[in-house]
């Protein structure tokens, strides 16, 4: 199922927001794109509950992650001068998991704590590796590169990276392309999925219940 306008109608002004005022500008911005979604559900006769928790929310939340990825971005490209500690106390409060990496050599450069959290590692640990080694498709995740490289940013609905402890988790990702000097890093925003696949599963479940129920009932009243 999709959305009555889907995520790229609402991305395009949240990225200009985001990428004029910030991760203020971006929140905002992705924030108020939420009643106008709900507007259109409405119209469209299919605000109902179990479109708002399979569709709505989940293009809500794709929407405030890109506002809040490419915001946080060109902060951290600003505060990277003499604003750098302010940035750290930014993104160290954020509660999705953030990373920065070398675009050339695949290696990280920064993280958050929430990013120690999700991950596994410590800020050191982090350090010491690729976006590579965290993933679960490094072969995908570098050809991902090569995109945010040529394109800025980009979008993943679904990867899934690889713990410290060996497991993999589903995960939707938000990346932005960042220039400092003659670097070019890569900022991503990862966002534990699991709980929101979980939730679609059992909305499949419950729907394939109901339709079986269905059935069976049409079945005995025609044998009646």
């Amino acid at each position: 199922e999709h959305g009555v306008y889907g995520t790229g109608f609402a991305t395009v002004p949240v990225l200009i927001t985001a990428l004029l005022f910030g991760l203020r500008g971006g929140l905002i911005g992705a924030l108020a794109t939420i009643p106008l979604h709900m507007v259109l559900f409405a119209a469209a006769g299919v605000f109902d509950f179990r479109h708002m928790a399979h569709v709505f929310f989940p293009e809500a939340f794709t929407v405030i992650a890109v506002g809040v990825g490419a915001g946080v971005a060109r902060d951290y490209a600003v505060a990277r001068g003499a604003e750098g500690e302010r940035w750290r106390q930014l993104i160290a409060a954020t509660s999705d998991a953030i990373v920065v990496f070398d675009a050339a050599t695949n290696r990280f450069v920064d993280c958050n704590g929430a990013a120690q959290k999700l991950y596994g590692y410590t800020r050191d640990e982090f350090l010491k590796r690729t976006v590579l080694d965290l993933s679960a498709d490094p072969a995908a995740t570098k050809s991902e590169i090569g995109n945010i490289v040529r394109d800025g940013d980009t979008f993943i609905p679904l990867r899934y990276v690889r713990l410290s402890d060996g497991t993999t988790v589903p995960a939707e990702i938000t990346a932005t392309k960042l220039s400092q000097g003659p670097r070019t890093l890569v900022m991503g925003i990862v966002r534990d999925i699991s709980a929101r696949l979980r939730a679609d599963a059992d909305i499949q479940a419950a729907r394939l219940t109901a339709h079986t129920a269905k059935a069976v009932a049409n079945a005995t009243e025609v044998e009646r």
